[in-house]
C-alpha cells in the first residue's frame, strides 16, 4: 500500500494503514524459504495449531475458527503427501517479496494517509506512533482503538469499520470540494 500512495496517490483518494510498523530500511530484509509444509492427518490436528503471529487473546474465536477453516487445503488420499490438511499459502513468500523502502513511502507519499493503531499493540507501540507523527506530513490522520491488539480487524471489527468509513468520507467530501 505505501509504494501504491507514493508512486499512484493522485490516483488515490487515500491510504489507511492498520497497525503497521514503519521503520526507516536499515538493510534488505531476506527471510530463508520454507519449501516443506506440514501434513496434517485429521482436520482438528490442523485447527488446534492455529495461531496469530504475533501471538494474543482474541475476543472474537469464531473469527479465528472461520480463517483456519479457509486456510487449510485438504490433500487427497492420491496426493503424494497426503491423505490429510496444510496450511494454503506460498512457502516462497518471504523470498520473493518485494521490499520496499516504507519510511520514504510513507514519508513521500502523494496522497492523504491515516494511521489507525490497536492500543494493545504488541508490534506498534505509543513512542512509534509519536516517532510517526514527527516525521509524517501534516494532514496524515491518528487513530487509535484503545481496546485492540496487533490484529485489530478480529479484535475491534465494528469500530474498525466507523473509523475507517469516518476518515475515507473525509477524504472524498475533501476531493469533491476541490
Amino acid at each position: 500500500m505505501l509504494p501504491l500512495g507514493q508512486h499512484h496517490g493522485m490516483a488515490l483518494a487515500g491510504a489507511i494503514l492498520i497497525d503497521t510498523i514503519i521503520e526507516q530500511q536499515r538493510e534488505t530484509m531476506r527471510f530463508p524459504p520454507s519449501p516443506n509444509r506440514r501434513v496434517y492427518r485429521t482436520l482438528p490436528e490442523a485447527l488446534a495449531r492455529f495461531r496469530l503471529a504475533p501471538p494474543q487473546p482474541c475476543p472474537n474465536p469464531f473469527y479465528l475458527d472461520w480463517i483456519a477453516r479457509h486456510s487449510l487445503q485438504r490433500l487427497a488420499a492420491d496426493d503424494p503427501q497426503g491423505p490429510g490438511f496444510r496450511w494454503v499459502f506460498d512457502p516462497l513468500l518471504w523470498d520473493r517479496l518485494e521490499w520496499h523502502d516504507k519510511w520514504k513511502a510513507a514519508t513521500q507519499r502523494n496522497c492523504p494517509m491515516a494511521m489507525i493503531t490497536g492500543g494493545q499493540s504488541r508490534v506498534v507501540g505509543v513512542d512509534h506512533v509519536e516517532v510517526l507523527r514527527r516525521h509524517m506530513p501534516t494532514g496524515t490522520v491518528f487513530e487509535n482503538i484503545a481496546e485492540a491488539g496487533h490484529h485489530v480487524l478480529l479484535d475491534q471489527p465494528l469500530e474498525l469499520e466507523a473509523k475507517i468509513a469516518r476518515i475515507t468520507l473525509a477524504w472524498i467530501t475533501k476531493a469533491a470540494v476541490r
